[in-house]
């Protein structure tokens, strides 16, 4: 147990597991000199942990799996990042002290391990669509699947608008990102993660439309400058890669030239606003079943970006675990505008006196 009740501490405590490939616990990391890490949706996050020097080496192998478990004062206690052991270091600095650090990405990092097919016959949800795929590459039906005592999928849902996704190979996450900014830009944000499950060391794929987690917006905490829990924050108009008409055509086999179809697909709001607004863009469809979803795609994507970065701070009065979680959806005043924000990276760190800095780097697209 890792306490952080001391002078500069904030009362939280962490449990940091270092257990075999398949999850059974091999010791419990209670002298660390520092650690960090990094949880997020739809990427690879990662972790770095610095032992006492006089730890036994052989204890740490590659593949090895770090829990790190995390109980905020008042809140209840939670896993908040699981990992694989992928780096191993050992350094002495100028007044002869060894430092030994060990560090890898989060249970994410499968989802770039495996490359996967792609048929462009389907029309399927996006969500569906990502577990379909992820079962046939990590998952059962694959030629080198994970043990299925581990690892699982989450049922289908349906939740996310339809895809017709084009026929390639590629990295499986990259296909993964594809379909949720597919989904996104078709109005229901979608994310993706390998999610621990507590105690049982499993692990499962899993997808949530629009938040992962807790709708705070009634409730929770406000993010605004007033409130000391918002830093840095950066509030962008940008018109200039803007696209308000968009003609999309069916490319056919059997005539010279191409069909149009869905010439419709356009703002009239938009390219009216000015003698200069107005920005088409074209695009040919080698399914015709997509001719109508890809112009509404590319009118969407083409909308003007109102971008708001910011960083969202542990503070108290607004404590992460306790007011606010990973995965949450949470409000945010800035400039007299009110907006909201999902929290979809957390930063943690513990430095080497026991002090505790959690963050999240939002960007919002309004």
């Amino acid at each position: 147990m890792i306490d952080l009740s001391g002078p500069v501490g904030n009362g939280a405590i962490y449990d940091i597991e270092l257990c075999r490939d398949t999850g059974e616990r091999i010791a419990l990391l209670d002298r660390v000199l520092w650690f960090n890490y990094v949880r997020v949706y739809n990427a690879v996050g990662s972790f770095s942990i610095e032992l006492p020097h006089d730890f036994t080496a052989n204890l740490i192998q590659i593949d090895q799996r770090i829990n790190i478990w995390r109980k905020p004062p008042g809140g209840p206690k939670r896993l908040e990042f699981a990992g694989i052991l992928k780096t191993r270091s050992t350094g002495v600095d100028e007044s002869g002290l060894l430092h030994r650090v060990i560090g890898g990405p989060c249970l994410n990092w499968l989802l770039g391990s495996r490359v996967v097919l792609t048929n462009a016959s389907v029309i399927i949800s996006a969500d569906d669509y990502m577990k379909n795929r992820v079962i046939v590459s990590l998952g059962g039906s694959g030629t080198y699947p994970l043990p299925s005592s581990l690892f699982s999928v989450q049922e289908e849902t349906g939740q996310a608008p339809v895809v017709v996704p084009e026929a390639s190979i590629r990295s499986l996450i990259d296909l993964l990102l594809d379909l949720a900014q597919s989904s996104t830009a078709q109005g229901t944000p979608l994310f993706f993660e390998i999610a621990a499950v507590g105690d049982e060391n499993k692990f499962q794929f899993r997808t949530y439309a629009n938040q992962p987690g807790l709708d705070r917006t009634a409730s929770g905490p406000i993010f605004a400058l007033e409130f000391g829990n918002l830093a840095n924050p950066l509030l962008i108009e940008e018109y200039a890669e803007e696209v308000n008409y968009v003609s999309t055509y069916y490319l056919s086999r059997e005539l010279d030239g191409p069909i149009p179809a869905n010439l419709d697909s356009k703002d009239q709001t938009r390219y009216r606003r000015s003698i200069f607004a107005r920005r088409e863009e074209g695009m040919s469809i080698k399914e015709p079943a997509a001719v109508a979803d890809e112009g509404w795609r590319l009118l969407n994507a083409g909308r003007p970006r109102k971008i708001f970065t910011a960083t969202f701070k542990s503070v108290p009065g607004s404590l992460y675990g306790v007011h606010w979680y990973f995965g949450d959806r949470v409000p945010v005043v800035y400039d007299n505008k009110f907006f909201e924000a999902v929290i979809k990276a957390v930063a943690a760190a513990v430095d080497s006196n026991g002090l505790e800095t959690i963050e999240s780097a939002v960007e919002v697209d309004l």
